[in-house]
């Protein structure tokens, strides 16, 4: 019998091997064509090139932290994080296309990467001296990640949904992150896996093939019905049958007026492609946007009014419950955007609904050869929808811009504006941040984006960053939209704060007299110079209920109620906007209740979850608090409140200069001279380049200078004015002139410094009537001072919130100046307050 058959020598128990669980991150490829690489370079030419593919391939796997675990044709590879294998993947392909080019044969490679549970355990000694790899790894993880490598084409890197989600969110790391592209394929069943799969492809064009792998034995593709290539048969003929009966049928109409309202429902997607979701829902309405003849309503009032139909807050507005919503808003008619991929084209479709009846006017339809050129279709098809509305192709054609040109033809870049957008909207500032910094990684021209990072600058109370962000965008005109590029002209003026900003808002609201957010803003603007009557007219057509900023709107109205000393309507007012969800710096509500009474309810508004806001709204709150603390005659307890805030971090350099000067106030005029620090030395601070900030800057010191003056300090004398005094610099300078005046003696000068045009009377700050009086007081004319004593107490209210958007410390400035005796006959007494 031959010796080899013989039974072998009974073997000692195997020792048993303990395998460790753990989550890892496996990445297998597979070189394409190995085969027919050995038979076209023979074997020794094939053998070299091999290892010098090995050690190339060896060399980049170091470099991005892989640790081999076996090699093949290709590598199966263990890393700690998704990105790295991503990194390692893009690099190795790149490797074996230079490598093809030395040889003079194409080389690509099948990737997979997966993300999920792995057992690992190491061999002995023994068993790797006989030829054993030092680390064993098994688990359905591996076999899901062959899975995709072998799906994949030659060149292709496949990821499962749990590897694209981690990799995609660290794709900042990634050297290629401008050009990369990440798309979904779909979904796909893989043999001895259960559940069905997303899979996700990453790859540079033109190496890559972003394109769906087909279906393999051991992975199929699950085609959603609208792909069935037999449906295709059946649509066509239920097109014909339709355009049939359209020719046939008179065209149906629809009541559409010049300048009525439509809704947009969210976009039905049959491309397979989530990312064109939210980019294109953007597109479609900034595309409306620029009509002057069909006025869209906000997402937001059309999100408002789903949940008052009790619908859940993420359900898709579709033809059913967007019917409902547009009958319910007074809209006129309904669109329904939808986009499908017909054999390698994507045809975007507008549908038009008539709301009362949920059937289709006319339908508008246009085709894209490719993914560039999606929003040239929708575009198209957009414009012959408004043609259809009764808007003439000349105004189209005038009034509008191609959605690629205003937006970006980079869907990724749209749909992190878009994403951007909607963080902005649920005020999670570095969300929004991070999501437009990508957006202009992909497309550093997009001017949009830059608009919307300036308006999170200016949210964050960075004026002068946000308006250096507006002047580069609107560099780029040709990126934008002729209603966006006057918007911005404005926002511009608003945030510099220049003296014609109210003239560019007023121009902004007559092209444009259904944009209600610039009704609102004009209204601030106006209010900033005190035009507190002018502004409630300006505001107005913003408190329409079809106005997505309602609540901020609201707001405003209440401020402008407290100017004009209608406590009862500003209290309603503010009560509705904090109803519709206006936080954050609620000073003017508190101060309103506490007028009207409501003392603890004004402290409570003021002290509640403080926490949760960022630093600057913060601290603005607790400047309010302060103002209350004087109004109680709590001076003590104010000036410990303002001496706490200014060791407060992260404030701007504006708000601090408004605390500094807070307390210069308080300490000189109710602590007396020798409490005070000198003026000189408050050190306030502003922009060189930035003109109003230089006004802002030199009213500080007017403000200052005042109050040294009031207060008995020797040698006041202000800096040098800054060319071209603004209308608010104007009035402190008069102020403080007749503050100097007055402390010389000279009442009757003083009365005329402090005199005013009658058209400019209304703008008249608190102090300069303040000053009137006493010096009327010092000139024996007690009738006319009682005139301005009773025109004081009537405008308490606007002693607290007047230039509110550029000096936080005036309404504690005056509020230190009703506490003096000379003001009030009595000296008020203290109410408890909260402690700082």
């Amino acid at each position: 019998m031959d010796s080899r058959l013989a039974s072998p020598p009974a073997a000692a128990e195997p020792k048993a091997i303990k395998a460790t669980p753990h989550l890892g991150c496996l990445l297998l490829c597979d070189l394409a064509n190995s085969t027919r690489l050995i038979e076209q370079l023979g074997d020794s030419r094939a053998a070299q090139l091999i290892r010098r593919h090995d050690q190339l391939a060896r060399d980049t796997l170091h470099r991005f932290h892989g640790q081999e675990i076996d090699k093949t044709d290709g590598f199966l590879v263990l890393f700690d994080r998704p990105i790295e294998a991503v990194s390692f993947a893009l690099a190795y392909q790149n490797l074996l296309r230079e490598l093809g080019q030395e040889a003079g044969y194409p080389l690509a490679a099948r990737v997979g990467i997966h993300v999920g549970e792995i057992l690992s355990w190491r061999n002995s000694a023994e068993d790797i001296a006989q030829g054993a790899k030092p680390i064993e790894i098994e688990g359905l993880a591996k076999a899901i990640a062959a899975r995709l490598m072998g799906l994949a084409k030659s060149g292709q890197i496949l990821l499962s949904e749990s590897a694209y989600s981690l990799a995609f969110r660290a794709r900042e790391e990634l050297a290629e992150v401008g050009s990369l592209r990440w798309i979904s394929h779909g979904e796909y069943r893989l043999h001895g896996v259960s559940r069905r799969m997303s899979v996700f492809e990453v790859g540079v064009p033109p190496i890559a093939p972003l394109s769906p792998p087909k279906s393999k034995a051991k992975a199929k593709r699950i085609v959603p019905w609208w792909q069935w290539k037999p449906l295709y048969l059946l649509l066509f003929g239920a097109i014909a049958s339709a355009m049939t009966y359209v020719f046939l049928q008179p065209e149906p109409a629809i009541a559409f007026a010049e300048r009525d309202w439509i809704v947009v429902a969210d976009l039905n997607n049959h491309s397979g492609d989530p990312r064109f979701n939210e980019s294109l829902d953007t597109a479609i309405r900034l595309g409306l946007e620029q009509s002057r003849h069909v006025n869209l309503v906000n997402h937001t009032k059309v999100r408002d009014t789903l949940r008052l139909m009790r619908q859940p807050a993420d359900v898709p507005v579709q033809r059913s419950n967007g019917s409902e919503v547009a009958q319910r808003l007074g809209a006129r008619a309904l669109l329904l955007p939808n986009l499908v991929e017909l054999g390698g084209r994507w045809r975007f479709t507008a549908e038009l609904i008539d709301p009362r009846t949920g059937t289709t006017v006319y339908a508008e339809f246009a085709d894209a050869r490719d993914e560039s050129q999606i929003l040239a279709a929708v575009n198209s098809s957009l414009n012959n929808v408004r043609s259809r509305l009764g808007e003439s192709m000349s105004a189209i054609t005038a009034a509008s811009e191609p959605l690629g040109k205003i937006t970006s033809n980079n869907v990724d870049a749209l749909r992190g504006y878009a994403l951007a957008l909607k963080a902005k909207n649920r005020s999670e500032i570095p969300l929004a941040r991070e999501l437009l910094r990508h957006a202009l990684d992909l497309d550093p021209e997009f001017a949009m984006a830059m608009s919307l990072m300036a308006a999170l600058n200016y949210m964050e109370g960075d004026s002068a960053a946000a308006a250096s962000t507006v002047a580069d965008a609107l560099r780029l005109r040709d990126r934008l939209s002729a209603v966006e590029r006057a918007h911005l002209a404005a926002v511009l003026a608003f945030y510099r704060g220049d003296d014609d900003a109210a003239n560019k808002w007023l121009a902004l609201v007559t092209q444009y007299p259904d944009r209600h957010y610039a009704h609102h803003l004009l209204a601030v603007v106006l209010a900033r110079d005190n035009l507190y009557q002018e502004a409630r007219r300006a505001l107005e057509p913003a408190l329409n209920p079809l106005h997505p900023g309602l609540n901020s709107a609201n707001y405003q109205a209440g401020l402008l109620e407290l100017g004009l000393g209608d406590l009862s309507t500003a209290n309603e007012r503010f009560e509705q906007a904090m109803a519709q969800g206006t936080g954050g710096d609620l000073r003017a509500a508190a101060f309103a209740r506490w007028l009207s009474g409501q003392r603890q309810a004004a402290i409570d508004l003021l002290s509640d979850k403080q926490e949760e806001l960022p630093a600057e709204l913060a601290a603005l709150n607790l400047l309010g608090l302060a103002v209350l603390d004087l109004e109680a005659g709590a001076v003590d307890q104010a000036l410990s409140r303002l001496q706490a805030l200014q060791q407060a971090p992260r404030l701007s350099d504006g708000l601090r200069d408004d605390i500094r000067l807070s307390s210069f106030a308080v300490q000189c005029l109710l602590r007396g001279q020798p409490n005070a620090p000198d003026w000189h030395n408050l050190a306030f601070r502003a922009s060189a380049d930035n003109p109003a900030a230089q006004q802002i800057l030199a009213t500080r010191w007017l403000l200052a200078a005042g109050i040294a003056t009031r207060c008995g300090q020797a040698e006041v004398e202000v800096p040098a004015a800054p060319p071209g005094d603004s209308p608010m610099a104007t009035h402190f300078r008069q102020w403080y002139e007749g503050e100097k005046l007055l402390a010389q003696g000279k009442a009757a000068a003083a009365l005329s410094a402090s005199s005013t045009d009658a058209d400019k009377a209304n703008a008249e700050p608190y102090l300069l009537r303040d000053l009137r009086r006493r010096a009327l007081l010092a000139t024996g004319d007690s009738d006319a001072a009682a005139v301005e004593a009773d025109w004081l107490r009537r405008h308490h209210g606007r002693s607290l919130v007047e230039y509110n958007e550029r000096l936080h410390s005036l309404a504690v400035l005056n509020a230190a100046l009703r506490v003096l005796p000379t003001l009030e006959s009595a000296t008020p007494v203290a109410t408890a307050m909260p402690a700082p």
